[in-house]
């Protein structure tokens, strides 16, 4: 029990410090923290992981920007959207990521329909 409440406020301390890094444009600390939030059962903590996650990326975090093009390719009903995860696949590409670039040739190499 003692371990658990250590492992607690460990935890807590280092979302407040990446939440800190992540509102002065930190992007591996907003990656950081839109895992933590993505893990939530909420849909506006899900949600809030999203935003956090599109920061990560546009501040040239590579692999937050390939976790939101596998999201918005892989998603069902209305976040499908094949056109914005190819923008987030080419982005990470962008960032010479290869899995990036290699995410970008698959769907180009598909029939996905980009106008869903």
């Amino acid at each position: 029990m003692r371990k658990a409440l250590q492992s607690n406020k460990t935890v807590k301390k280092a979302l407040a410090l990446y939440s800190k890094a992540c509102g002065g444009n930190d992007a591996f600390a907003c990656h950081n923290v839109a895992v933590f939030y993505g893990k939530r059962d909420s849909k506006i903590m899900k949600n809030i992981s999203l935003k956090l996650y599109d920061k990560a990326c546009n501040a040239g975090y590579a692999n937050a920007c390939i976790f939101l093009g596998r999201y918005y390719r892989d998603s069902k009903g209305l976040m499908r959207d094949y056109k914005k995860a190819q923008e987030k696949f080419k982005i990470a590409c962008d960032l010479n990521n290869r899995q990036g670039c290699k995410e970008v040739r698959i769907l180009q190499g598909t029939e996905y329909d980009y106008n869903h």
